[in-house]
């Protein structure tokens, strides 16, 4: 039960950040929303698991407030560029709302 919420909270999850990283435009057809959620969740769950082994390192929580900020700040760039390249992948066609 624990697996099959944690898949509908990242669905969840990967739905928002899609409408959010195209908007001010949405795709034209309604399977092209769930196929970029669908495309996101990976992304989403890899980075999650990132973050977990980020936080739990002992290098980590031993580094200076700053340099935390500085590693915070580059995962959340690499977690962006790699939205981007997903959903450039699809090629979708996009119109304002």
């Amino acid at each position: 039960m624990r697996y099959v919420l944690l898949a509908v909270a990242y669905m969840v999850l990967s739905f928002i950040v899609g409408l959010g990283f195209l908007f001010p435009n949405r795709p034209v057809s309604g399977f092209e929303f769930f196929l970029v959620a669908a495309m996101i969740i990976p992304v989403i769950a890899l980075f999650d698991f990132i973050g977990q082994k980020i936080i739990d390192n002992k290098t980590f929580v031993s580094l200076p407030q700053t340099m935390r900020v500085v590693v915070g700040i580059a995962v959340l760039g690499v977690f962006l560029m790699t939205i981007d390249f997903s959903i450039g992948i699809l090629g979708l066609e996009v119109e304002p709302w």
